[in-house]
């Protein structure tokens, strides 16, 4: 009899989780049958290998809906991808979805599946360990232009001049080693016998930044990744106690992890195994950044019974576009083969064209961009690629000549120095300690204290400053209580009263700096967001800290966008302008570059190219000049990659341009 009952509550329990699925639009006909395979996958490691174009986001999202529909607690899955901005748009799906789920358990917030990039998951067990760590609770973490310049300190102090060594090589140095995991104390073992003048001061140099970083009670941004690691790696019962809480891990762009982010994975994955990697080798483009492709490639020799599925049926692009990206690609070893195709079957053929000049280039394009304009295409619609930033001043200078809207990154807004000096007040208000944030707001707006009066504050000796200067620290104390106080209910009073009464309005207003008290308004605005909320003093500080360079492209300009390569990937548009197709500038080829870097190159290209929906227009310069020499340029390698009856190379329209020199065809 109990075994009857039994079998009537699962017959039950599945029907219910049916009808959640059916009515979350999880049923099989809204996905094509690769990507119902992989939304189907059960326990235990999983590798889905989605090309450019093919839902995989769509895939991943439904895949941790669908977890909640069959039951699994919610709270037990994590979902970790590399950017701000798409971990918003995961977030945003997985709730849409979800939130039509009677009694829906994903609307309890204290049980909500952990959504979020890399940086925001080592932030969490971070603040969840401040002890471990010896940080205060509201510790800073530096943005590169900051830890720039603890490092010219640490060069100083290591005894060295400035001048000897490059201060963005030498962070960058230091950040490639954390990333890979290497700390200090192993590194500086290895040094001895090196001829390279920084690798041999390094260790020294590297100590003085860790002591400048411990004295500020501060964070750069790898240690947001190698800190956690090293504690999980350390204490096996704080490593149980993740396990335990993320026992789904979901994580997107595989392909973009290196070596630090694949430990942090495999660790909390080690215990259950219910890994789910998504991501595609072709499209591993950041190994600058320390981006290890054979993190992806060598899955399944990780995970010896992962279950593997390809997605390669793309909903982007035309078919002569795939075809010519498929041709690009498969010149590549390092890779998982897989051919793209589409429903979209012909499309216009790729329009190559070939300038004198790079100033003839950009004017070329220009109009073709004018064209499209006049038919009606939005312009957000079009992007404008090249390799390298240099490429992108004659564009600028042609565009604004032809009057054509356009948009680049540009300065983020919360790098901005204004935005920075509030946040600063912020932080050091909530922890008076913070002397790196102190000194950065402790004269702004001008209090009259100078490097003397802050060295007797620091050493506690501020009975010692003159009348007018102590008056001025000692207000200045006091809007920081206040701030302080008024942090705790509402996130936006506390930033409007650093404003007002910390005298950044009424010096901006004295010295007519519209633009920045604008900007510092608009503060207040992003503020109010975590009004309201538990801890939001703690998330808007978490949010500016995170912030990342995709988040810096406001979608709503209006223009054409202007940007590399990199900086376009996840996005598409349906008409994508790729420049500079040349022989050494791209792909990019110097004395140094390797088998690697040229696969790197090639997949660079790929994605640029995938990014077109429907038309792509690939361009260059005979002769273009490059810090000042001209250089004659070969057409790039990739362009003869591609079979001919792909290419539409009639110049015939447009055989004049501005600087009078008729267009040539390309010879292969």
């Amino acid at each position: 009899m109990f075994f009857l009952y039994f079998l009537l509550f699962l017959c039950q329990k599945t029907q219910h989780y049916d009808t959640m699925r059916s009515q979350m639009n999880l049923d099989e006909h809204n996905f094509n049958k690769a990507q119902e395979e992989a939304l189907k996958a059960g326990a235990g490691p999983v590798l889905i290998i989605a090309g450019a174009g093919t839902g995989k986001t769509k895939t991943l999202t439904a895949r941790v809906a669908r977890l909640i529909a069959d039951g699994c607690d919610p709270g037990r899955i994590c979902a970790i991808t590399f950017t701000n901005k798409a971990a918003r748009e995961m977030r945003e799906r997985i709730e849409k979805l979800t939130s039509r789920i009677p009694e829906n358990p994903y609307s309890n917030q204290k049980n909500n599946p952990f959504i979020g990039t890399f940086h925001a998951l080592g932030l969490l067990i971070i603040r969840e360990n401040l002890e471990s760590f010896n940080l205060p609770r509201h510790f800073s973490i530096l943005d590169r232009s900051e830890s720039k310049k603890m490092v010219r300190e640490a060069i100083k102090r290591a005894g060295h001049s400035t001048d000897d060594f490059d201060i963005g090589k030498t962070l960058g140095v230091i950040s490639r080693y954390k990333g890979s995991g290497v700390m200090l104390q192993s590194f500086s073992k290895n040094t001895k016998n090196s001829q390279d003048a920084l690798t041999v001061a390094l260790p020294v140099i590297w100590q003085e930044y860790e002591n400048l970083l411990s004295e500020e009670r501060s964070l750069d941004f790898d240690d947001l990744l190698l800190r956690p690691v090293t504690l999980l790696n350390s204490q096996p019962e704080v490593l149980k106690k993740y396990q335990d809480r993320w026992q789904w891990l979901h994580i997107d762009e595989y392909q973009d992890t290196n070596r630090v982010q694949h430990e942090m994975i495999r660790l909390l994955a080690e215990e259950h195994q219910n890994i789910y990697a998504i991501g595609d080798p072709d499209q591993t483009i950041y190994s600058w950044r320390g981006a290890e492709i054979e993190n992806i490639l060598r899955f399944e020799k990780e995970y010896s019974k992962a279950q593997v599925f390809y997605l390669k049926e793309n909903y982007r692009s035309s078919e002569i576009i795939l075809s010519a990206a498929n041709q690009i690609i498969e010149k590549n070893k390092k890779r998982k083969k897989k051919d793209l195709f589409t429903q979209k079957s012909g499309g216009s053929k790729i329009k190559v064209r070939t300038f004198w000049s790079e100033t003839g280039e950009a004017q070329g394009i220009a109009e073709e961009v004018k064209r499209l304009l006049h038919s009606g295409v939005d312009p957000k619609e079009i992007v404008v690629m090249y390799r390298a930033n240099f490429q992108s001043r004659v564009l600028e200078e042609v565009f604004l000549g032809e009057e054509i809207p356009y948009c680049t990154s540009g300065v983020r807004f919360l790098e901005r120095q204004e935005i920075k000096d509030l946040v600063a007040f912020l932080r050091v208000s909530l922890s008076p300690e913070s002397r790196g944030d102190l000194k950065r707001v402790i004269n702004k707006p001008p209090r009259g204290i100078g490097k003397v009066g802050f060295l007797k504050i620091l050493e506690g000796r501020e009975e010692e400053l003159p009348k007018k200067t102590l008056e001025q620290y000692q207000n200045f104390k006091k809007v920081c209580q206040k701030v302080a106080d008024l942090a705790k209910n509402s996130v936006s009073k506390a930033v409007t009263c650093i404003i007002k009464d910390g005298g950044f309005e009424k010096y901006f207003q004295e010295y007519g700096e519209d633009e920045r008290l604008e900007n510092i308004y608009e503060l207040v605005t992003l503020a109010r967001r975590y009004d309201g909320t538990e801890g939001g003093v703690d998330q808007f500080l978490e949010h500016i800290a995170l912030f990342s360079e995709q988040d810096s492209f406001n979608e709503d300009t209006v223009g054409v966008r202007l940007s590399t390569v990199h900086g376009v990937k996840g996005l598409e548009f349906d008409h994508c302008f790729i420049t500079g197709l040349e022989q050494g500038l791209f792909p990019h080829t110097d004395e140094n570059t390797t088998p690697n870097k040229e696969e790197e190159e090639r997949r660079l290209f790929y994605v640029a190219l995938t990014r077109a929906r429907v038309s792509a227009h690939l361009s260059l310069a005979r002769e273009r000049v490059i810090f000042g020499s001209t250089q004659s340029n070969l057409p790039s390698e990739f362009l003869g990659d591609m079979n001919i009856d792909l290419l539409d190379q009639n110049n015939s329209a447009e055989s004049t341009r501005s600087d009078n020199k008729p267009l040539i065809n390309i010879e292969f």
